[in-house]
């Protein structure tokens, strides 16, 4: 295949540290986003840029270095055809990307190994990094940088070689997950090796990405050709190839908690320990985790109740609506929902703001419709029919042993197993 296209932007973000004047003990790494060619990647590129520089312009001495997207194209598709400007702002590496359905086996995140595999074989990722830069942090375009990451590996005294998060749903003694990981890493002494972790967001050493790199990109082909694997680790089988890539290397991770935070109105709703003032919602202090990764919806009632077991709320922030650009009139989630989602609606609105006409303009789109907007409005009346009226409020009632049923506005109501709807039937006095 082709080798890689380097393009560098026009303009260099601000915040580029001086070495010299920051003093001794900083340990930059380079940041490296990958990206494949589309809308929905190419708005939450925008975003994740945005965010990048601006925090970078707020703490230039920190370890955060330099950027690189790296950007998969379609035989097909050019740059200019693709890029609507970003390359005049970020530096680019566009790499060829998989024809779809055939060589990356209907699952297009294959490109990832293999664009990386790409850039290391031609010699230009370690192009690109500056020469106090001996890591690289690897993100994707639905992250969001909450605050600087220091450099972690810079101190580690374990042997670790990279730094990831632990991922919940990827617990390699799981009944279900066991076999397959035994099977794949070539023998039960690299499989008890596996750790709990993906290649993204990771902060790892150029020098054990490669040597990482050619069994994650073996290891994920290997597992899609695998129905099992395939029907088991579905959409994270390409994590999975890389953890259990790295056990064979072998490459040892610092686990780390606080690296990222994946929040939706269920869990992960808090993102500064305190409020700033006297309403809850508005952030206070520092973030407690250093990326947002939006992957999971953020679902409320227009009241901010939480749709705990209802998949749509009246108001939601979902990413996959926004298949070609993010409206920029995006309501606000409603005054009570939890902070997550205000965080994650400021973040967005923050890059619409800074966005002009020109080559880092927004992809404005349509204003999604809500799939309950009608039933929101059939139930809107209910609580003012007589009964109804008096009860909206009051409680909490209780529903034999079961715990508190909460009876709120706009005919919603929480119970002891989740949100519900409720109303009073008109004859009743």
């Amino acid at each position: 295949s082709p080798s890689p296209q380097l393009v560098f932007p026009a303009t260099t973000p601000a915040g580029a540290a001086n070495s010299t004047a920051c003093g001794p003990g900083r340990s930059p790494y380079h940041v490296l986003l990958t990206a494949s060619s589309g809308h929905y990647q190419r708005w939450q590129t925008r975003v994740f840029f945005h965010h990048y520089t601006a925090i970078k312009a707020a703490h230039p001495c920190s370890d955060l270095g330099g950027f690189t997207r790296l950007l998969t194209l379609p035989d097909r598709l050019t740059l200019a055809e693709e890029d609507r400007g970003l390359s005049a702002v970020m530096t680019t590496i566009v790499a060829r990307e998989l024809t779809k359905e055939t060589e990356d086996l209907g699952f297009v995140v294959l490109n990832r190994p293999t664009s990386i595999r790409a850039v290391l074989a031609s010699g230009q990722l370690a192009a690109r990094l500056a020469p106090d830069e001996r890591h690289v942090f690897i993100v994707e375009t639905d992250h969001v940088l909450l605050k600087p990451l220091p450099n972690l590996l810079a101190t580690a005294a374990g042997g670790e070689e990279a730094a990831a998060y632990p991922f919940h749903y990827m617990d390699p003694r799981r009944p279900g997950c066991a076999p397959i990981v035994r099977r794949h890493a070539g023998s039960a002494e690299a499989a008890a090796r596996v750790q709990q972790v993906g290649p993204s967001p990771l902060l790892i050493s150029l020098e054990a990405l490669r040597r990482v790199i050619d069994g994650w990109v073996n290891i994920s082909f290997d597992m899609k050709r695998d129905g099992e694997a395939d029907a088991e680790f579905n959409w994270m089988l390409e994590m999975w190839g890389y953890s259990v890539a790295a056990a064979r290397a072998p490459l040892k991770h610092l686990v780390v908690e606080r690296l990222q935070i994946e929040p939706s109105q269920q869990f992960g709703v808090r993102i500064t320990p305190e409020a700033a003032g006297p309403r809850w919602y508005e952030a206070g202090g520092e973030p407690t985790h250093h990326v947002l990764h939006y992957t999971f919806s953020h679902e409320f009632s227009r009241d901010g109740v939480p749709m705990v077991d209802n998949r749509d709320g009246e108001w939601k922030l979902d990413k996959r609506a926004f298949q070609r650009g993010v409206p920029r009139d995006l309501p606000p989630p409603p005054r009570c929902a939890l902070e997550a989602a205000w965080v994650l609606w400021r973040k967005l609105h923050e890059t619409m703001e800074a966005a002009a006409p020109g080559p880092n303009h927004w992809e404005d789109a349509p204003l999604p419709a809500s799939p309950t907007a009608v039933l929101a409005a059939r139930t809107r009346a209910l609580s003012s029919l007589g009964v109804g009226a008096r009860l909206v409020g009051s409680g909490p009632w209780r529903w034999g042993g079961d715990g508190d049923l909460y009876l709120l506005r706009g005919g919603w109501a929480m119970t002891p197993w989740g949100s519900a709807r409720w109303g009073a039937a008109q004859n009743w006095h």
